[in-house]
């Protein structure tokens, strides 16, 4: 057993939710949990909210586009039978008794997207063609960016090297690293701002 608090004495090893596989994600177990844990970024407790699908394995999205996406298209499959996508967070503990990370995933089976209707999923889907459309190299989810935000370049901001900032733009002119909108913002002890980059929200050192 870990020690107070580790993953390994929390979860059952091996146990999963709807039977799914542990396999390919690494987890320790797959819970089923009504109250989701928030978003937490810290040395001895990482959580990430997301979107998990069951197809005999579990898979963890961040986002819901590419996990409606991921999960219809396994459904396509002759060796698929079946499939869910489920509102979810990856937690992640060092145990200092095996000495390694464990991860869990836990898994809210009441925040299911296919009980939300058609319309909904095919917005999803719309959403995921859009941000392969203008991210066709990437290997990781970019929300597409609003019709209304500028496309005629990218962020406004100047680089420490003086060129300007590739990535795209928001309303603002700025992307979500130098918009201060999406900083931190929290009080520093200087009697400044904290200027890390979150997408919105406290970081993990003010959280």
């Amino acid at each position: 057993m870990g020690r107070r608090g580790s993953l390994c004495e929390c979860h059952t090893p091996g146990a999963s939710l709807f039977g799914e596989g542990l396999g390919i994600g690494g987890y320790l177990a797959a819970a089923e949990c009504a109250q989701l844990p928030p978003a937490r970024h810290r040395d001895e407790r990482d959580v990430v909210r997301g979107w998990a699908v069951g197809i005999g394995q579990w898979f963890f999205f961040s986002a819901p586009e590419p996990a409606a996406a991921f999960g219809r298209a396994a459904r396509m499959s002759s060796e698929c039978s079946g499939y869910g996508v489920y509102e979810a967070a990856r937690e992640t503990r060092f145990c200092e008794t095996h000495g390694t990370d464990e991860a869990v995933l836990l898994v809210n089976p009441q925040a299911s997207l296919l009980t939300r209707g058609d319309e909904h999923q095919l917005a999803l889907l719309a959403r995921f063609v859009q941000g392969i459309e203008q991210r066709p190299a990437s290997a990781h989810w970019h929300h597409p960016a609003d019709p209304s935000e500028p496309t005629g370049g990218g962020c406004h901001a100047t680089l420490d090297n003086g060129r300007p900032c590739p990535k795209n733009p928001r309303a603002s002119g700025l992307c979500h690293i130098h918009d201060p909108a999406f900083r931190c913002g929290a009080p520093t002890l200087t009697g400044g701002r904290c200027t890390m980059p979150t997408g919105g929200g406290a970081c993990y050192h003010h959280a």
